[in-house]
């Protein structure tokens, strides 16, 4: 036997540091969700808007019509930077189109159940900004996609072509102590932060269209065949005889059947077919098939940039000032028509600029005593429009304008057929201005097992709202019957049949001959709501195993009104409409008519 002694070769303490998410939170009754900086840096995000967190909150579901909390309706949650709303109360509770910059923001928490009485919504989206340090630090950076590299590109099913995708990510940060040769250094005092972000995105899937051929430009409709080959005849509405039968003659210009002179076009649908695309897809009756395929654009361009000051008076006195400025343009094709050559015809750009501000003063009177007086500012605006705002279309096409308004008149059915209702569907203003007007004053004291926090919060919101006028500048609609066949047989005193296989939307779209439609719209409503409140909240710790949270708010949120009081109501017992004003002020501000009134 060999007698072996192992000697200890020392000792050596190791210090393990786990970040393990506990599956129950006890020290709080309120479902919350704490995304710190190091997180929110390190998430993958497709995009980089910071509200696509909230995928990583339980309780909160992304739909159609915006965020929902637990199932709850839109509009149940506010989101807050630096105590500024950006959140509006129109379309419940959508948030700005632009957020501020992802790198800017230093936490992200929400709130969704058992939210302290300070809140007044079910949940609350919290985010505050980032703040300089004592050494100039920054970061900058740089995201590219493109359709013209790469692996995984889409092509369209019907070219085999891959669809443009040229989106650009970047921006940067800096911030450090206020610091002036000679004059001043701030550092542990006084602090800056800047930060910037775009976006430039540049998309559009190649479609498929009917559009008009060369041969009807100039006046030619022999294409106008069903699928059997059977003929629509065009018939000269100025030939028409007298009754009861009013025959007319078939359109025969040079000795052709469904040729019109191309001297009688007219000088809308000139310009029409001067807008339009020509046909690139040979050999395609647009009766039939599509005899055209191109690129309808979506054109993306977005920046946000945001500045912080914070200044440290005293160890007792911490105040900050944020400003965030952004904008978000977006232009698109409009339900699926045929992309015109002018750009605007078919399409609809809406831009959405919007600027915040926050000033905070942290008072802290004991180590168990402090206090935040804050206030907050938004505004955003967004505005639709096809084409030029300032120019009036209608006018410049000698078309009515009984109204005098600017934009493009609504064009439908020109006889080609698109798959949608109209030709043309411009859209001629929609514009909302949102105002927010936030004073908060929050305090904590503690004392024993007691945390008290109490305040108040007062907002005023301006709405200065348009919606979409429809239709203002006019809508045309051609009908087949105009270059119809009188059938006297199927015709009634009070309806007029057209015989089988004769007259169409094209001949009568060429000719200049259509309805015509106004609509007048009531323009902007001046809208204003406040939301004033108070509250208490004592988060008593009773016991080491047991902490009730108490509190109490009184919130008062009356309806919202107009500025005018033009809202009406409807009495029931009197089977009369209750108007908020009189008949002179609904005249004076345009939203009624006398003519209107008295029918």
């Amino acid at each position: 036997n060999i007698p072996i002694t192992l000697q200890p070769a020392g000792t050596q303490t190791i210090v393990s540091v786990q970040d393990v998410t506990p599956i129950l939170t006890s020290d709080t009754a309120t479902m919350s969700a704490t995304l710190e900086r190091t997180r929110i840096e390190q998430l993958p995000i497709n995009g980089r808007s910071v509200m696509n967190l909230l995928a990583t909150v339980p309780g909160m579901v992304s739909g159609s019509d915006g965020w929902r909390v637990f199932g709850a309706r839109v509009g149940t949650f506010d989101v807050v930077l630096d105590g500024a709303a950006m959140t509006d109360q129109l379309y419940g509770g959508g948030s700005v189109a632009r957020m501020p910059s992802l790198d800017s923001i230093q936490e992200f928490h929400v709130e969704v159940n058992s939210t302290s009485a300070k809140f007044s919504r079910q949940a609350t989206v919290i985010m505050t900004t980032k703040g300089g340090t004592n050494a100039i630090h920054g970061t900058a950076f740089e995201t590219n996609r493109d359709n013209s590299y790469g692996v995984a590109r889409a092509r369209d099913n019907f070219t085999g072509v891959v669809s443009k995708l040229i989106r650009n990510e970047f921006g940067g940060t800096v911030g450090g102590p206020v610091w002036i040769p000679k004059l001043y250094n701030g550092k542990n005092k006084s602090f800056w932060f800047f930060n910037y972000e775009g976006l430039k995105n540049r998309s559009g899937g190649q479609n498929n269209y009917r559009v008009p051929s060369m041969a009807n430009r100039n006046g030619d409709f022999s294409d106008l065949v069903d699928t059997a080959g059977k003929m629509t005849v065009l018939y000269d509405p100025l030939t028409t005889g007298a009754g009861p039968n009013y025959l007319r003659q078939p359109f025969n210009y040079g000795g052709k059947i469904n040729n019109i002179d191309p001297s009688r076009i007219s000088p809308f649908m000139k310009y029409v077919y001067s807008i339009l695309p020509q046909p690139n897809i040979a050999g395609v009756n647009p009766q039939l098939g599509n005899n055209f395929y191109g690129v309808a654009p979506n054109i993306t361009d977005e920046y946000t940039w945001g500045a912080r000051f914070d200044h440290r008076f005293s160890d007792k006195d911490l105040v900050y000032g944020r400003i965030t400025k952004a904008m978000r343009s977006v232009r698109t094709p409009a339900n699926g028509g045929v992309p015109s050559l002018d750009g605007f015809g078919n399409s609809r750009t809406t831009t959405q600029p919007n600027e915040s501000m926050s000033l905070d003063w942290t008072h802290t009177f004991s180590p168990t005593f402090f206090n935040e007086f804050m206030f907050s500012a938004s505004r955003s605006v967004t505005t639709q429009f096809s084409g030029d705002y300032s120019r009036y279309y209608t006018n410049e096409l000698g078309l009515p304008n009984p109204n005098n308004q600017p934009g493009y008149p609504v064009v439908n059915n020109i006889g080609v057929g698109t798959g949608i209702s109209n030709y043309f569907q411009p859209v001629n203003w929609n514009q909302q201005f949102f105002n927010y007007f936030i004073m908060e004053n929050n305090g904590t004291k503690i004392r024993g097992k007691h945390e008290i926090q109490y305040g108040m919060h007062l907002r005023y919101d301006q709405l200065t709202y348009m919606p979409q006028q429809q239709r203002t500048a006019g809508n045309l609609t051609f009908a087949a019957v105009t270059t119809g066949l009188y059938d006297p047989v199927n015709s009634t005193a009070t309806s007029r049949a057209m015989t089988n296989y004769t007259g169409h939307v094209a001949g009568a779209a060429y000719l200049g001959y259509s309805g015509y439609e106004v609509r007048v719209a009531k323009g902007k409503y001046y809208m204003h709501q406040n939301e004033d409140s108070f509250y208490i909240q004592d988060n008593w710790r009773a016991t080491r195993r047991l902490t009730l949270n108490l509190g109490l708010r009184w919130q008062f949120s009356p309806y919202p009104n107009d500025k005018y009081y033009i809202m009406s109501s409807y009495s029931k017992k009197d089977n009369a409409i209750v108007l908020g004003n009189t008949l002179d002020t609904f005249y004076k501000i345009g939203a009624a008519s006398p003519a209107f009134i008295n029918v």
